[in-house]
């Protein structure tokens, strides 16, 4: 289960969380940003930052799913994050995150990916 955490952060402080950390003491999450919210998620899902990459649209794949990329010649399917939480689509060139779900590797397009910290 990959758990997700939404932050709050004002210049380079962090100033809320939202969500429980008592069992993260010591874990190493990976902040990014998608439109006006930061996210972390645990570092040990992310595999790969990676600059954009241009994606082959699926016919009939979900609005979110941006398409099929190829890294290294293996093939992974394209999630805007924006897209995702209902936020329109910016062109930017921001970038890809691959991560490891469940031993499946998706990419997860977002618009910055700001930091490597661990929970204190």
């Amino acid at each position: 289960m990959i758990r997700v955490f939404l932050l709050v952060i004002l210049g380079w402080g962090l100033l809320a969380f939202q969500g429980n950390v008592a069992g993260f003491a010591g874990a190493r999450l990976v902040a990014f940003r998608v439109a006006e919210m930061v996210f972390a998620v645990e570092a040990t899902v992310v595999k790969e930052i990676l600059p954009k990459h241009r994606a082959t649209r699926l016919p009939g794949a979900h609005v979110a799913v941006e398409g099929l990329v190829n890294v290294r010649g293996r093939i992974h399917t394209l999630v805007n994050a924006r897209r995702a939480l209902n936020y329109p689509s910016a062109d930017n060139d921001g970038p890809i995150m691959l991560l490891e779900l469940g031993g499946q590797i998706a990419g997860l397009a977002v618009d910055d990916v700001l930091d490597l910290f661990s929970v204190s």
